[in-house]
């Protein structure tokens, strides 16, 4: 099998991986994560920023293998990845009956890469990508967040970085 044949597989099971890693989080949030009126808790809104994060860092690990050269197919392949994970949490959420929204926010990465120079951190449209050993590396990525239960919205604009 060729090294292109390789990518394709290696990213089809990064995909399994982080879908299979949303769902274990979602059955996690069951009716207990639920206030009596219907609205999603804080502990609830608590799993799902924990679901997400974990769903952000898989897609960076497995977008992590690209030469320096292709750091925007680097960018690339972790967007398409967190596309697939937040679709799958945002389906899940309806089906409890709350709306969420997920977008990368290339704005605010770009405050945070303008607030801390000398690093070499690149913005790709709200990615967060480094130079280490030839390497691109994900090393974050910032983002907004909207969770609507029909009573509460819960919104959050942050940078996310990766160890």
């Amino acid at each position: 099998m060729g090294e292109e044949g390789q990518m394709i597989l290696l990213s089809a099971l990064a995909a399994c991986l982080c879908l299979l890693g949303v769902v274990a989080c979602i059955a996690a949030i069951d009716g207990t994560s639920y206030m009596e009126a219907g609205r999603l808790s804080d502990d609830g809104m608590d799993n799902v920023r924990w679901a997400q994060d974990c769903a952000l860092q898989r897609a960076a690990f497995y977008s992590s293998a690209y030469p320096w050269e292709c750091r925007a197919d680097a960018a690339l392949k972790f967007k398409s990845d967190v596309d697939t994970s937040m679709d799958s949490l945002a389906g899940e959420l309806l089906r409890h009956g709350t709306i969420y929204r997920f977008s990368l926010n290339g704005s605010l990465a770009g405050d945070y890469v303008a607030s801390n120079p000398g690093n070499g951190t690149l913005n790709i449209d709200g990615v967060l990508v480094e130079h280490e050993g030839g390497r691109a590396r994900i090393c974050g990525c910032a983002y907004d967040a909207f969770a609507y239960d029909g009573v509460t919205a819960y919104r959050e604009s942050r940078v996310l970085t990766f160890d």
